[in-house]
C-alpha cells in the first residue's frame, strides 16, 4: 500500500513538472526484488530511449532538471501525506 502511494506521487509529480504522459503501469507481480521489501519502494522509469523525442528530452539538461524536480516534489508529497 505504501509502495503504491509512493509510485503514484512520484509519477504524478514527475508528469506535472515535465508534461510527460502518465502511464498506468504501477504494479507488476514479477518484481521479486521489490515485492517483498519491508519499506516503500519504487522503480522510476523516466522515459523511453527508443522514442526519439523522449531520448532527446532525457539527454537534455532541461529535461534532467525537470525530472529531478518532479521526483523531488514527489518525495516531499509522499512524506507530507
Amino acid at each position: 500500500e505504501n509502495s503504491q502511494r509512493l509510485c503514484e506521487v512520484l509519477r504524478d509529480n514527475q508528469c506535472a513538472v515535465t508534461g510527460q504522459k502518465a502511464l498506468n503501469n504501477l504494479y507488476q507481480n514479477d518484481m521479486t526484488g521489490i515485492n517483498w521489501a519491508s519499506m516503500p519502494v519504487s522503480i522510476v522509469e523516466m522515459g523511453f530511449m527508443s522514442n526519439e523525442t523522449e531520448d532527446l528530452f532525457l539527454a537534455s539538461e532541461e529535461g534532467q532538471n525537470q525530472i529531478a524536480e518532479g521526483l523531488a516534489n514527489g518525495v516531499d508529497a509522499y512524506f507530507a501525506g
